[in-house]
């Protein structure tokens, strides 16, 4: 059983909550939805969204602060579901500027010791290089106590490297904004839209 946990999740306007739901869709093109369960922040937009449209199992957390609540509400999940391994998606806005997502490796890691699992931890790390020094330190654990550490773009790969070292491995990621021919019609015009910070090596 995964575990397939994602911060931020659609309707939230962010793009590794777009991301996180062609994950989803892709894995479920492989696997049966019973074998995956999502969880993600609850937030009224995300809640609803996952109502009207999600068909697997999924469990919210209100806050991604350390407390033994949160603590323990994660643990009950992988007793309830039987989880063999993880997948998250990191960072995200609505992991807000909080630690607990970034120990969820090392809290894996007790716990495997604790109840003789071996459960692995798996993370998909996004714009690693780009972040701020809070969010820098907060990934510092991720880097630090999980299995598998993806990463699309080289140069935050490279700067992982130091200290995830072989664990660091590249992944790749598509687009989800709709691409349209680039033949130029007479007389219509052309809009170039830019997104995001493009550089050499990114994903």
């Amino acid at each position: 059983m995964l575990l397939y946990i994602s911060g931020s999740f659609p309707d939230n306007q962010e793009g590794i909550a777009e991301g996180a739901k062609v994950l989803l869709d892709a894995m479920l093109e492989i696997v049966e939805k019973d074998k995956i369960v999502l969880l993600t922040t609850n937030t009224p937009i995300i809640s609803e969204h996952i109502k009207q449209n999600i068909s697997v199992n999924y469990r919210m957390m209100d806050n991604w602060k350390v407390t033994m609540g949160n603590i323990k509400k994660f643990y009950s999940i992988l007793d309830e579901y039987d989880i063999t391994a993880i997948h998250m998606e990191y960072p995200g806005d609505l992991y807000g500027k909080t630690f607990l997502a970034s120990f969820l490796p090392w809290f894996i890691k007790h716990y495997n010791l604790k109840r003789n699992k071996k459960i692995t931890f798996n993370v998909r790390l996004h714009e690693f290089t780009r972040a701020r020094f809070l969010r820098k330190a907060a990934i510092v654990p991720i880097l630090l106590f999980a299995d598998s550490i993806y990463i699309p773009a080289l140069r935050d790969r490279n700067a992982a490297s130091k200290i995830g070292g072989k664990r660091v491995r590249p992944t790749t990621i598509g687009t989800n904004i709709n691409t349209v021919s680039d033949e130029l019609l007479p007389g219509k015009k052309k809009r170039i839209s830019y997104f995001g910070s493009v550089y050499p090596g990114k994903g």
